[in-house]
């Protein structure tokens, strides 16, 4: 476990794991238990009361909750350093969407009341994850507003160029997103019609944009691709 403790260059910097101090770090990392989820596990269920929050050490979980007419949406992508399942911990309430294991997952299992003493022993550490909270909202709000009325194609452009920013890795030139993802989900995160990302996704080959294989997407040209988003 030392290999996840002790250097923070090794954590992205939007993850918890990537804000708090070394110390804090490894007292974090020592809590709870280890734990292997196999893709389509369910770590935490909307409406449910349980507590426990899990600590993101490798892999992919995405974090869907379900429309009114019982359509399952999503919302976010969380990976490496990230927590799942801290608000419900935090205010005591049921959980507010569920957490599903996109690929196979490590994670660091913490009970309710190991994580609030923890936060209360160290004030540096409420702090960050304070701070965290405020990201992660901040992030929801600028997603949101900024596919709000924007062409499908547009929308599609923000989400690829936002998730490989955050959760993509360079092979060469191009930008890979190594996380299972279907048109269908695509669709539902940018509040459009599955025919409609199919259309964009199309585009976006024949330009030479993005390649799109099995269970990953390569972004070819974030440059432009980025340009799209920004300007439609």
């Amino acid at each position: 476990m030392t290999m996840w403790m002790d250097d923070r260059s090794t954590w992205p910097s939007s993850g918890l794991l990537g804000t708090l101090g070394p110390a804090e770090r490894a007292t974090l990392l020592q809590l709870g238990r280890s734990r292997t989820h196999e893709p389509g596990e369910i770590l935490v269920k909307e409406g449910e009361d349980h507590r426990e929050v899990y600590v993101l050490l490798h892999g992919y979980v995405k974090v869907v909750s379900n429309s009114r007419d019982g359509r399952s949406v999503l919302l976010a992508i969380r990976g490496r350093g990230d927590l799942i399942g801290e608000i419900a911990a935090m205010d005591d309430k049921p959980r507010t969407a569920t957490g599903v294991a996109a690929t196979t997952l490590e994670s660091r299992v913490i009970g309710h009341g190991a994580f609030a003493a923890y936060r209360s022993a160290h004030p540096a550490a409420e702090r960050a994850i304070q701070g965290y909270l405020l990201r992660k909202l901040r992030q929801a709000t600028m997603v949101r507003s900024a596919l709000n009325g924007a062409p499908v194609s547009q929308r599609l452009a923000q989400v690829l160029c936002h998730l490989g920013v955050n959760h993509g890795r360079r092979v060469g030139t191009a930008t890979v997103i190594d996380i299972p993802l279907s048109q269908r989900e695509l669709a539902t995160f940018i509040g459009a019609a599955e025919p409609s990302v199919q259309r964009a996704l199309s585009q976006f080959r024949r330009a030479g944009l993005v390649l799109t294989r099995y269970r990953r997407i390569e972004i070819r040209d974030m440059q432009t691709l980025a340009t799209h988003a920004a300007t439609g």
